[in-house]
């Protein structure tokens, strides 16, 4: 399976992660700023994944670049601290 990414879809597309069959987190792709934003399912920022990995701020992030597609397995999210 692909998941295709493009700025023409609905929406903002989204990678749920589940742990234990519940989702707890979801990153959120920004076409903007080429890179991921994940959160908790309670609303916290987790922070950012870029072309630099798993940064804690926008700020430090590197942008993916032209991203089009996602197969299932590529995204890792980090361990809990």
């Amino acid at each position: 399976m692909r998941i295709l990414l493009t700025p023409d879809l609905p929406g903002v597309p989204e990678v749920s992660v589940r742990i234990e069959g519940e989702v707890k987190e979801v990153w959120q792709y920004d076409f903007e700023a080429e890179v991921f934003a994940g959160y908790e399912v309670g609303g916290g920022l987790i922070g950012y994944i870029g072309a630099n990995g798993f940064v804690g701020s926008k700020a430090q992030t590197q942008p993916l670049g032209n991203l089009r597609s996602l197969r299932p397995g590529q995204m890792r999210t980090p361990p809990p601290s």
